[in-house]
């Protein structure tokens, strides 16, 4: 569900009141959304958007009562959103890791900042103790704490280039960039280990980067983001592909977006996936069996 406050207490008072049995709601939009060249994205600086949602805890208190809990998002990445902050008193988390060091770097010490269409954004160095307790802590106090959260899709991982520079000074070929999977999981289990939060045991993170060892720290997979397609590319039979495989390397417990995730429509035709009935309950059928 996502779309802020409004449609979020529309859509789920709809599922309640249609008896759909429902054991959480997944908001990946907490922490607001901004319009971009290429549609509508989250911003990338995890704190609860206030602004977008207003009666964030009221809800949650009120879904509690009916045993449905709010899962959330994050990713390693924060990009430098300070024109659309909502709350000017709010923290730029890019502009203190930026400030702190805390980013990976390139090879002459600069900050590595990337590119994802008009974002630009600098990724956490995990093999920094300080970065590392940094995200740690937005971990525990924005997302267990304020947000109440018991779950989120714990994304990304998988981007560190071959020629970055890291706090520890390992090579990224030969270490952190197949480590760095591992290490973003690391960070979840050791903020929950820290967390004095009652229910911190039993929170969810789902991620879709590993390597060899990851399984022994991550709770739950998903397959990526699949095109709403059947096809063996990007679509259904590459989902239950990646299952398959996953399952017999170690990487036991998993799903993917129902129904796909990327949707396109470009006007003329010339590029069109769109979800389908038949897409959808087949995908519901895979997932459920």
């Amino acid at each position: 569900l996502q779309g802020g406050q409004t449609v979020i207490n529309e859509t789920s008072e709809l599922l309640i009141n249609a008896n759909v049995p429902s054991v959480a709601f997944w908001m990946q939009d907490w922490v607001g959304l901004e319009s971009f060249k290429e549609g509508e994205r989250l911003k990338w600086n995890w704190k609860l958007n206030r602004g977008y949602y207003p009666h964030w805890d009221e809800v949650v208190k009120y879904w509690s009562t009916l045993d449905i809990k709010p899962m959330i998002y994050i990713n390693p990445y924060f990009s430098n959103i300070t024109d659309e902050l909502t709350n000017k008193t709010d923290a730029n988390q890019f502009e203190e890791a930026y400030e702190k060091g805390y980013f990976i770097m390139n090879q002459d010490g600069s900050p590595q900042l990337a590119k994802s269409f008009t974002i630009e954004f600098g990724c956490v160095d995990l093999t920094n103790p300080e970065g590392r307790k940094w995200v740690k802590d937005i971990i525990k106090k924005n997302m267990i704490e304020e947000a109440g959260a018991w779950g989120w899709m714990h994304d990304f991982g998988e981007y560190v280039t071959l020629d970055s520079k890291t706090y520890d000074g390992l090579d990224p070929i030969q270490k952190n960039h197949n480590d760095f999977p591992k290490m973003w999981a690391e960070v979840v289990e050791e903020a929950l280990e820290e967390s004095a939060a009652p229910h911190a045991k039993d929170i969810v993170a789902f991620m879709r980067s590993g390597q060899t060892s990851s399984p022994s720290k991550t709770r739950l997979y998903w397959m990526g983001d699949q095109l709403p397609t059947f096809d063996q590319y990007d679509g259904l039979w590459s989902a239950l592909i990646g299952q398959l495989n996953g399952g017999l390397s170690g990487f036991t417990i998993g799903h993917s977006d129902i129904g796909g995730y990327t949707t396109i429509y470009y006007v003329g035709g010339l590029y069109q996936y769109t979800r389908s009935k038949e897409l959808l309950l087949r995908w519901i059928e895979a997932n459920t069996f």
